[in-house]
């Protein structure tokens, strides 16, 4: 069963240090893995600057992928954002994956409304 729960860094460490390369903000950072029988098998890293969120990272182990896994952590983090009262979730660079699922593309970055995504979505509070 797929379980997609929030870890602090120290939980996951040994997990985000083998594929993730970049920095970890402790005191900004939200880190959403997901779990298949208790096998770590992708993970969210989204950084909260104010009322505004920007991922990191979106990532599932390649023998995992096209099994909507990135979509769950994506809709699972924005959710957790909506709950936080934070509405709008930024990505710094290029990426068809995220257009697709409903981010607007800006000038230098990807943008999504939260609750735009939502409602085009057809999901309820």
């Amino acid at each position: 069963m797929l379980l997609i729960s929030e870890y602090e860094y120290n939980e996951c460490k040994i997990f985000l240090d083998k594929y993730y390369l970049g920095n970890i903000n402790k005191k900004k950072d939200i880190i959403l893995i997901a779990e298949e029988e208790n096998e770590k098998i992708g993970y969210i890293i989204l950084e909260v600057k104010c009322q505004l969120a920007e991922i990191k990272e979106l990532f599932v182990l390649e023998k995992f992928r096209n099994m909507k896994l990135g979509e769950g952590l994506l809709r699972s983090s924005l959710n957790l954002l909506r709950l936080r009262n934070i509405n709008k979730v930024v990505y710094k660079y290029d990426c068809n994956y995220l257009i697709n699922k409903g981010f607007i593309v800006k000038k230098n970055f990807l943008e999504c409304n939260i609750e735009d995504f939502f409602l085009k979505n057809n999901c309820k509070r």
